[in-house]
């Protein structure tokens, strides 16, 4: 029996990626499709916390940040050059600082990763960028992500590039010439966004 000839489906040998998986995205989405992405993500980590086992973690770390910080309080104040009469360079201030106790326990850092809006809209961020297999769905989400990052003022949210002012607004012409507004976004053949 001669053999069937098979459709070739578009995907990316190099990565592996298998064209029908519906959690990755091959092409340019709109903004409304972001969004719907992005908050999909953001109720999944928020849920994450009601696991026993990170909820347990953010009951011991909270207690543990109550008991460094009893701890702190019953600390007599170290004595400082104001009050001893030497000079700061006779004190010991050059010498590198010992492990404090309010340093956070692996506990600490785990439930501030679970319970940190920032964290958490980075780690969305991050997570969506993973699933885009083209450049131009790439582009489209660093599109959705500059206009969230502006919209909610977090400048550390834009993408690799971004500007808090996307059209060099407020800015000299040379401004706007290295932020890519303008004249600078169309020669590039960009948006001036990443």
């Amino acid at each position: 029996m001669p053999a069937q000839p098979t459709t070739p489906t578009p995907a990316s040998p190099a990565r592996g990626y298998h064209y029908t998986d519906p959690r990755l995205v091959h092409t340019a989405q709109p903004w409304a499709y972001w969004s719907g992405r992005y908050m999909s993500l953001r109720d999944k980590f928020l849920n994450e916390i009601l696991q026993p086992e990170n909820l347990n973690t953010v009951l011991t770390a909270d207690s543990e940040r109550n008991k460094l910080a009893a701890a702190a309080a019953a600390k007599p104040k170290p004595s400082t050059s104001s009050n001893t009469g030497l000079t700061a360079s006779s004190t010991t201030s050059h010498l590198p600082a010992r492990p404090s106790a309010l340093d956070p326990t692996p506990a600490m850092i785990t439930a501030a990763n679970l319970t940190d809006d920032d964290m958490r809209d980075l780690r969305i961020f991050m997570h969506l960028e993973g699933v885009c297999t083209t450049d131009d769905a790439r582009d489209s989400l660093y599109d959705f992500q500059a206009a969230y990052a502006r919209s909610q003022k977090k400048e550390w949210l834009l993408p690799r590039g971004g500007a808090m002012d996307p059209k060099g607004k407020g800015k000299g012409w040379v401004g706007r010439m290295f932020s890519g507004g303008k004249d600078g976004a169309k020669k590039s053949g960009g948006s001036g966004s990443r």
